[in-house]
């Protein structure tokens, strides 16, 4: 009978340790699970200021490009103004000696 009651009472005290344990490893994959989704949660924070900085210095490089490309147009056009003025000076000469050359004949 004692022989009995002690395996019993080990067979309890098995039990006890094995829900114990059962216990101590469902409360481990909890805070990893809450530590996980932390580091996730924070890693997913770091990338989205990441990527808002990097379209923010796209949007500046592209303003800047913008800004350059205007100004070059610009300098281009008063090139073009300019070459023309002058073409039509020359053709305006051209008429003009054309025009005293057959007054002269």
């Amino acid at each position: 009978a004692t022989h009995r009651k002690a395996v019993r009472e080990l067979v309890s005290e098995s039990q006890e340790a094995h829900q114990g344990a059962l216990s101590d490893e469902a409360a481990a994959r909890e805070a990893l699970s809450r530590h996980l989704k932390e580091e996730v949660a924070s890693h997913r924070e770091a990338l989205l200021k990441a990527l808002d900085e990097h379209r923010r210095e796209q949007g500046s490089h592209r303003d800047a490009l913008h800004a350059t490309t205007r100004e070059r147009l610009e300098s281009l056009e008063e090139l073009l103004q300019e070459a023309l003025g002058n073409h039509r000076s020359q053709v305006d000469a051209m008429h003009s000696g054309h025009a005293e050359e057959l007054q002269r004949l």
